[in-house]
């Protein structure tokens, strides 16, 4: 017998949200690389008016960004807006924004080179810092709907974002949607889901005969082996560490030369470099711990994690 069941999932049908449509033409990462340059650059000269442009037109971008936002720049960008709009007069939208910026990277400070101590946006970020003490993420009663979600160009599994500032919302499902979003307010489409309609064939099985089983007794002896390859695995394993270690290194090196580079083929270039010891390091450790755990099991174990079997009948 064959039925048609309808789920109806939890939330409203997929439809285009109330505010859709308000971007002309998408935005894409090359085009932020640009306004944030901008930005900083007239931040650095001093150029009030400019910077208050520039952040406007970033935060106008992202909410519009046609490509997921790069977990690297997001610290970056947040200082360009929130300086942007600390200089053209509106403080307290700014500081929501460098909140956010000293949350993703509380390490961060701005140098003499890149900003003068003296720098109302220097001033600004330290108080944004001392601002986000024993801050937490607050969860929504909610469940997020179909697609892949990221926060601030982390991938997210439950709607869960910081009070008091500002973050960017992506969600991924045949295509990018970007919104600018306060605290934990997420949008109508975070939590849409489809209607799914589908048949199900109900066939009952009949009962086969079972064929007769034939019983043997078997005798297991389990040998254990000490074989040469623990040494190497042990050995290998410590390199694949230690390799691990220098990759980060270069990646924190090449991380900084993206945070003060200038122009737009440098931060291609160091962004990409970033990501690549980044990922190094990553497969070189889980190398290393996978090889040096399994040569330490052969010693738990006396010598082979594999068992021999003699089977005798």
């Amino acid at each position: 017998m064959r039925k048609a069941i309808r789920i109806a999932l939890f939330g409203a049908l997929i439809s285009q949200p109330a505010w859709a449509g308000t971007c002309e033409t998408d935005y894409e990462v090359d085009n932020l690389f640009e306004d944030m340059g901008n930005t900083e650059a007239a931040l650095r000269g001093l150029d009030h008016a400019g910077a208050s442009v520039g952040a406007a037109k970033l935060v106008e971008g992202l909410d519009c960004l046609s490509d997921l936002l790069p977990a690297i720049m997001v610290g970056r960008v947040y200082r360009a807006i929130g300086g942007g709009l600390y200089v053209g007069g509106d403080p307290d939208v700014a500081l929501m924004w460098l909140r956010t910026a000293a949350e993703i990277e509380p390490g961060f400070s701005y140098t003499p080179e890149t900003m003068p101590d003296a720098h109302p946006v220097t001033k600004a970020l330290k108080l944004a810092k001392m601002e986000i003490e024993d801050s937490e993420p607050v969860f929504v009663d909610k469940v997020f709907g179909d697609g892949s979600h990221f926060v601030d160009g982390l991938g997210v599994e439950q709607p869960m974002a910081t009070l008091d500032r500002y973050h960017v919302y992506q969600r991924v499902l045949d295509g990018t949607e970007s919104f600018v979003v306060e605290g934990n307010a997420f949008p109508d489409p975070a939590f849409q889901f489809a209607v799914v309609e589908m048949e199900v064939d109900t066939v009952e099985d009949e009962p086969e005969d079972e064929p007769e089983r034939v019983i043997s007794t078997a005798t297991v002896i389990q040998h254990k082996k000490w074989p040469a390859e623990r040494l190497a695995l042990m050995g290998g394993g410590v390199a694949g560490l230690a390799a691990s270690g220098v990759f980060y290194g270069l990646s924190a090196q090449s991380r900084g030369n993206f945070d003060t580079s200038t122009s737009v083929a440098d931060m291609d270039q160091y962004m990409s470099s970033t990501n690549t010891f980044i990922i190094g390091s990553g497969i070189s450790g889980a190398a290393g711990v996978g090889m040096l755990g399994f040569g330490v099991l052969f010693f738990v174990v006396d010598g082979d994690p594999r068992p021999t079997l003699d089977i005798r009948f």
